[in-house]
């Protein structure tokens, strides 16, 4: 019976985002799922110990964001103690980019820490959000960015991408700590 439920529900599902002109994408390593505009445009690269899946969405008007899911294997944070010193500085040290605030977010579907970013070169200006998490022995990080001037009509757009994000296998920002149990 659950069977049949389940694959209601995937039909459903299918419906529903080939009705909305969204589709589901799986990660190559089946790592992850997530639901974009079908439109979007998506690549994959390895770099330095790092898988990273990139997508841009770009309309008639021209760029609308870039998204970047990047999956690093080697990292310091396995047991996935993201809200310390230590990997603030790490970040920092990293992202090439202006931080401009920090958060915990809790998704429907996973909790991060969220640094509000900017990013500068010669010809533009980008803002946008880091989400951080730890998978396994994976560090995830889910960058967005897009143009400062577009980035409050396009912000709600990210937020419901990183709500349809589900991940393989548990996550943390903290230690595992939501999985203990309480006595």
């Amino acid at each position: 019976m659950k069977k049949i439920i389940l694959f209601i529900t995937i039909i459903y599902s299918c419906n529903v985002c080939s009705q909305s002109k969204k589709s589901f994408y799986v990660d190559d390593k089946q790592d992850y799922v997530i639901l974009l505009d079908k439109d979007i445009k998506a690549s994959n690269k390895d770099v330095q110990g790092t898988e990273v899946d990139v997508f841009v969405k770009i309309s008639k008007s021209g760029f609308n964001y870039t998204l970047l899911i990047s999956k690093i294997f080697e990292h310091n944070f396995l047991k996935g103690n993201l809200l310390d010193e230590n990997y603030e500085k790490y970040y920092a040290d990293t992202c090439e980019c202006i931080i401009l605030d920090k958060e915990v977010i809790l998704y429907s579907n996973l909790k991060t820490l969220r640094y509000k970013i900017k990013v500068m070169n010669e010809e533009n200006t980008f803002i946008g959000y880091n989400d951080s998490f730890v998978s396994g022995d994976f560090l995830y990080n889910v960058l967005f960015l897009t143009y400062e001037n577009d980035f409050d009509k396009e912000q709600q757009k990210y937020s419901n991408i990183m709500n349809t994000l589900i991940v393989n296998g548990k996550t943390t920002i903290d230690n595992y700590k939501e999985y203990e149990t309480k006595k």
